[in-house]
């Protein structure tokens, strides 16, 4: 591009780049990643195929009430900020590529501690409980944890794979064998 017209992702990654646009920026992400966790409606995803390739499909399901989300809120941030530019869609575009992968991520980090969460109530006493998720190479490491009188203390750790399949766990205690569910609720789980 030339001096009189300037490449406008330059521009824009150039306006990206600035304190004050990075502060509100990290402003938006941080309402995104508490909504997250403030969603009422979320649910921990339990079939196979909300869980296969890496949470696929259940994170399609929440794409655009998050994304609706992240319009509103980066409408708050920098209001009018679509007129100024020549084209708005590349502004949104860089929001999605760089929010929603962070949103992404949290939803799975949630998933994961789902997962985790109904794995240690049918194995372990009501005072052991996962902490938060850890993703390195495709892998979750979730902290084993229990709770004590100034706290909680590491007692080991479980591996899911990316896509929230249960690999190992390493505790200082032994899980027990799976809770059974009493016959009465069972069968009413089957007429529901």
């Amino acid at each position: 591009m030339s001096a009189l017209h300037p490449d406008p992702t330059q521009l824009l990654k150039d306006w990206l780049d600035q304190p004050e646009v990075k502060a509100k920026f990290q402003a938006v992400s941080d309402r995104a990643m508490a909504a997250v966790w403030e969603d009422t409606q979320l649910r921990v995803p339990r079939t196979t195929e909300e869980k296969t390739d890496e949470f696929t499909l259940w994170l399609a399901g929440h794409r655009e009430r998050y994304l609706e989300f992240l319009h509103q809120e980066f409408e708050k941030e920098f209001p009018g900020i679509g007129k100024h530019l020549e084209d708005p869609y590349d502004l949104w575009r860089m929001v999605v590529q760089g929010v929603w992968n962070m949103i992404a991520t949290e939803l799975v980090c949630y998933a994961i501690r789902g997962i985790a969460f109904s794995w240690v109530r049918d194995r372990y006493v009501e005072t052991i409980y996962p902490g938060v998720p850890d993703f390195r190479e495709g892998i979750w490491d979730v902290p084993l944890l229990q709770k004590t009188e100034l706290g909680s203390e590491p007692i080991g750790n479980f591996t899911f794979d990316g896509s929230g399949n249960f690999l190992v766990v390493e505790a200082t205690i032994s899980p027990r064998e799976p809770r059974q569910r009493l016959p009465h609720l069972a069968s009413r789980r089957m007429v529901a």
